[in-house]
Protein backbone atom coordinates (compact mmCIF):
# COMPACT_ATOMS: atom_id res chain seq x y z
CA UNK A 1 0.00 0.00 0.00
CA UNK A 2 2.63 2.70 1.24
CA UNK A 3 4.73 1.33 -1.73
CA UNK A 4 1.43 2.04 -4.08
CA UNK A 5 1.31 5.61 -2.70
CA UNK A 6 4.58 6.20 -3.32
CA UNK A 7 4.55 5.60 -6.94
CA UNK A 8 1.34 7.43 -7.44
CA UNK A 9 3.26 10.43 -5.77
CA UNK A 10 6.10 9.89 -8.53
CA UNK A 11 3.72 10.01 -11.27
CA UNK A 12 1.98 13.30 -10.09
CA UNK A 13 5.17 14.65 -9.07
CA UNK A 14 6.05 16.54 -12.17
CA UNK A 15 2.71 18.04 -12.79
CA UNK A 16 2.85 18.97 -8.93
CA UNK A 17 6.27 20.42 -9.46
CA UNK A 18 5.26 22.33 -12.77
CA UNK A 19 1.82 23.71 -11.37
CA UNK A 20 3.86 25.50 -8.54
CA UNK A 21 6.41 26.43 -10.63
CA UNK A 22 3.56 28.13 -12.18
CA UNK A 23 1.89 29.76 -9.39
CA UNK A 24 5.13 31.69 -8.00
CA UNK A 25 7.46 32.19 -10.82
CA UNK A 26 4.73 33.87 -13.01
CA UNK A 27 1.83 34.43 -10.38
CA UNK A 28 -0.48 32.21 -12.39
CA UNK A 29 -3.42 30.35 -10.96
CA UNK A 30 -4.34 27.09 -12.93
CA UNK A 31 -7.31 29.33 -14.61
CA UNK A 32 -4.85 31.60 -16.16
CA UNK A 33 -3.24 28.11 -17.49
CA UNK A 34 -6.28 27.87 -19.64
CA UNK A 35 -6.40 30.94 -21.37
CA UNK A 36 -4.94 29.84 -24.62
CA UNK A 37 -5.64 26.18 -26.01
CA UNK A 38 -8.51 25.97 -23.47
CA UNK A 39 -10.17 22.86 -25.25
CA UNK A 40 -7.32 20.99 -26.29
CA UNK A 41 -6.20 21.09 -22.66
CA UNK A 42 -9.19 19.67 -21.54
CA UNK A 43 -9.11 16.96 -23.90
CA UNK A 44 -5.54 16.52 -22.59
CA UNK A 45 -6.34 15.88 -19.64
CA UNK A 46 -8.96 13.20 -19.95
CA UNK A 47 -6.73 11.81 -22.24
CA UNK A 48 -4.19 11.61 -19.30
CA UNK A 49 -6.72 10.09 -17.16
CA UNK A 50 -7.79 7.46 -19.65
CA UNK A 51 -3.90 6.72 -20.49
CA UNK A 52 -3.12 6.38 -16.60
CA UNK A 53 -6.39 4.07 -16.20
CA UNK A 54 -4.77 1.95 -18.68
CA UNK A 55 -1.06 2.01 -17.34
CA UNK A 56 -2.50 1.23 -13.62
CA UNK A 57 -4.46 -1.80 -14.96
CA UNK A 58 -2.65 -3.30 -17.63
CA UNK A 59 -0.48 -6.10 -16.39
CA UNK A 60 3.08 -5.73 -16.59
CA UNK A 61 5.30 -7.88 -14.60
CA UNK A 62 7.28 -8.76 -17.56
CA UNK A 63 8.44 -5.46 -18.98
CA UNK A 64 11.28 -4.20 -18.95
CA UNK A 65 12.71 -1.79 -15.85
CA UNK A 66 13.12 1.44 -18.65
CA UNK A 67 9.90 0.81 -19.51
CA UNK A 68 8.16 1.00 -16.14
CA UNK A 69 10.58 4.11 -15.85
CA UNK A 70 9.11 5.78 -18.99
CA UNK A 71 5.60 4.96 -17.92
CA UNK A 72 6.06 6.66 -14.67
CA UNK A 73 7.97 10.38 -15.88
CA UNK A 74 6.49 10.76 -19.30
CA UNK A 75 2.85 11.20 -19.34
CA UNK A 76 3.13 13.28 -16.34
CA UNK A 77 5.73 15.80 -17.87
CA UNK A 78 3.67 15.75 -21.15
CA UNK A 79 0.18 16.94 -19.35
CA UNK A 80 2.50 19.43 -17.48
CA UNK A 81 3.04 20.52 -21.09
CA UNK A 82 0.11 20.57 -22.39
CA UNK A 83 -1.67 22.54 -19.53
CA UNK A 84 1.24 24.93 -18.23
CA UNK A 85 2.60 25.12 -21.71
CA UNK A 86 4.63 28.56 -21.25
CA UNK A 87 6.70 27.65 -17.43
CA UNK A 88 6.97 23.60 -18.10
CA UNK A 89 8.25 24.60 -21.46
CA UNK A 90 10.37 26.80 -20.17
CA UNK A 91 11.65 24.17 -17.24
CA UNK A 92 11.84 21.46 -19.55
CA UNK A 93 13.35 22.93 -23.15
CA UNK A 94 13.48 25.98 -22.53
CA UNK A 95 11.46 27.35 -25.71
CA UNK A 96 9.40 30.00 -23.78
CA UNK A 97 12.46 32.06 -24.83
CA UNK A 98 10.79 32.03 -28.14
CA UNK A 99 8.44 34.66 -26.58
CA UNK A 100 4.84 33.28 -27.74
CA UNK A 101 5.87 30.52 -30.40
CA UNK A 102 7.86 28.57 -27.15
CA UNK A 103 4.31 28.24 -25.57
CA UNK A 104 2.45 26.58 -28.39
CA UNK A 105 6.01 24.77 -29.07
CA UNK A 106 5.78 23.00 -25.43
CA UNK A 107 1.81 22.73 -25.88
CA UNK A 108 2.47 20.83 -28.93
CA UNK A 109 5.26 18.80 -27.65
CA UNK A 110 3.37 17.79 -24.88
CA UNK A 111 0.85 16.03 -27.08
CA UNK A 112 3.08 14.16 -28.94
CA UNK A 113 4.97 13.01 -25.47
CA UNK A 114 1.44 11.74 -24.62
CA UNK A 115 0.76 9.80 -27.96
CA UNK A 116 3.98 8.23 -27.76
CA UNK A 117 3.21 7.53 -24.09
CA UNK A 118 0.52 5.86 -25.77
CA UNK A 119 2.28 3.75 -28.29
CA UNK A 120 4.67 2.21 -25.77
CA UNK A 121 2.47 1.47 -24.29
CA UNK A 122 0.52 -0.63 -26.75
CA UNK A 123 3.83 -2.12 -27.97
CA UNK A 124 4.22 -3.69 -24.36
CA UNK A 125 0.85 -4.33 -24.06
CA UNK A 126 1.07 -6.63 -27.56
CA UNK A 127 4.46 -8.08 -26.81
CA UNK A 128 3.43 -9.67 -23.73
CA UNK A 129 0.12 -10.60 -24.31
Amino acid sequence: MLFSFAIFLLYLSPIAFVFLYSKYEYQHSLADSFKRWRNSKIIGIVYFAVLTFFIVTTEGRSWRLSTYWYLLWEPGLSVSLIVFSKPASEIIEGFSSLDHFGEDFGHILGWFGLLYVSYILGVEVLRHS
